[in-house]
């Protein structure tokens, strides 16, 4: 299977699992109960034309209605529901969360979280935030885990955990070395391989690999002369080859401008971007 094909199965499958009480009466779409979910994807896609292949990348997708494929909807919500909505539950911030030393209950938080996010209808929601906290005047210190990946890698595996056992899923943010707000498009951080490992990336791996991580948010800023959207060696090498992350990678808002290299890099799906 090509890249391209890859990346936008993977936004599909996503699609098809977050809708999992999805149903449609047309002859030619295929039957939840007849076919398994890998065939009814090769299916889909075999029967897609160019454009609507493109457009399953694409953050303003409403859906596909002639092959009945259902929109893909999601919100902001580390914290419990964002994005102005009304009437919903604001747990403690992220850098609350991770005091507490006290994974099952954040588990419980995950849950609770993704339980009401499924009550409007949505998929996903972005969260939780894996940045970590290297000075308190970043601009965003309290939406950290912190300043020790063990304890933050503990915090956002249960997290992670809890909405899984939902029918929506997080995005996991914002990878990686998002540490400054001012500046936070064009800061480019430099940093040796051992340390994106060890240090940097302990907390994204156990959240990926103990956690159960679905989807993962690229950050705005440069990790070592490449946007994080566009980075090979974070997405494609360590995220993917060395962690095993399977499912699908996004920018932030408008948070790539080299589609080609985005791709290259392993880059699924566009968001905000035009």
């Amino acid at each position: 299977m090509s890249k391209a094909l890859k990346h936008i199965k993977i936004v599909c499958l996503c699609s098809l699992l977050g809708s999992a009480l999805y149903s449609c009466q047309k002859e030619k779409v295929i039957k939840e109960t007849e076919n398994t979910l890998e065939q009814r994807l090769d299916t889909l896609l075999m029967s897609m034309s160019m454009q609507e292949k493109i457009e399953q990348l694409y953050y303003l997708t409403d859906g596909n209605e002639r092959l009945g494929i259902p929109q893909f909807k999601g919100s902001d919500g580390p914290h419990g529901i964002g994005n102005g909505a009304k009437g919903y539950s604001s747990f403690p911030v992220t850098i609350g969360m991770a005091a507490t030393w006290d994974p099952m209950l954040i588990m419980r938080v995950g849950r609770a979280i993704s339980l009401e996010q499924a009550s409007r209808g949505k998929d996903r929601i972005a969260g939780p935030t894996l940045d970590m906290l290297i000075d308190p005047r970043i601009g965003r210190a309290p939406e950290t885990i912190g300043e020790d990946p063990f304890l933050g890698g503990r915090i956002s595996e249960a997290f992670v955990q809890g909405q899984n056992t939902t029918s929506v899923f997080g995005s996991v943010k914002h990878y990686n070395l998002n540490t400054y707000e001012l500046n936070r498009r064009t800061n480019d951080y430099l940093s040796d391989q051992r340390s994106l490992v060890e240090l940097w990336g302990y907390h994204w791996k156990r959240t990926v690999q103990q956690g159960g991580a679905m989807s993962i948010m690229c950050a705005y800023n440069w990790v070592n002369g490449d946007k994080c959207a566009e980075n090979k060696y974070l997405i494609k090498d360590l995220l993917r080859d060395h962690w095993g992350f399977n499912y699908y990678t996004m920018c932030d808002w408008g948070g790539f401008s080299d589609t080609g290299k985005a791709l290259k890099s392993e880059l699924d799906f566009c968001e905000g971007n035009d």
